[in-house]
């Protein structure tokens, strides 16, 4: 599920007198079954998963080697400060319906990271979270899916592809557009997302159940 991309990245001075870069921004990953990220802590990464294997991995590093990350365009030295999520590969849903409706229920992650200041080491890491229900439309010409979170944070929407279980979403969070994408059967649906601004930018993840 390739649904966005990365980045940014700035020079710095280093601290005897060389320049080095600095990348920051979101990252889809694709982690192990277990959740594991390559290169990226343990105890940075936190997995969402609903017992059965379907669920999603959300992480942020905050200065770890670039280049050991596998970032384009960084070179060893490089710093990262990149928030990421990715499906946990285990995730197995079945067909998307092209008939009837569903309304389904469940909770929505968030890693938001205010990067107002300079120094990327000074950038707060928001970890939140909140409940949200989403109505599908299953129809065969005009599928599609709108949610809301209970505290008005999240909001996602898109159509539906019919069998085609690798659906795009549009999603604003605290009034900051993103995209992800989502996975939707008859009765559960897993979804990633990212956004990115001027000064801030999150990564996230949802699974909701009928």
């Amino acid at each position: 599920m390739r649904v966005f991309a990365l980045l940014g990245a700035l020079a710095v001075s280093g601290c005897v007198g060389e320049s080095y870069y600095y990348h920051y921004g979101v990252m889809e990953v694709y982690p192990s079954a277990s959740g594991q990220i390559s290169g990226v802590s343990s105890s940075d990464t936190t997995v969402y998963s609903d017992g059965s294997g379907n669920g999603y991995v959300l992480a942020y590093v905050k200065g770890d080697d670039a280049w050991d990350l596998g970032i384009s365009g960084a070179f060893p030295g490089d710093r990262a400060f990149v928030a990421m999520a990715g499906m946990l590969p285990t995730t197995s849903l079945g067909s998307t319906p092209t008939s009837g409706s569903a309304t389904m229920s469940g909770e929505y992650n968030v890693i938001w990271i205010d990067a107002h200041s300079d120094d990327p080491e000074n950038w707060p890491e928001r970890n939140r979270n909140g409940t949200i229900d989403i109505q599908f439309l299953f129809d065969p010409s005009s599928s599609s899916f709108y949610g809301l979170s209970d505290d008005g944070r999240l909001e996602l929407y898109g159509t539906l592809g019919g069998f085609d279980n690798n659906h795009s979403m549009t999603v604003e969070y605290d009034n900051l557009a993103g995209s992800g994408g989502i996975y939707v059967d008859s009765d559960e649906a897993v979804g990633i997302f990212a956004g990115t601004g001027t000064n801030d930018f999150y990564v996230g993840g949802v699974q909701v159940e009928d």
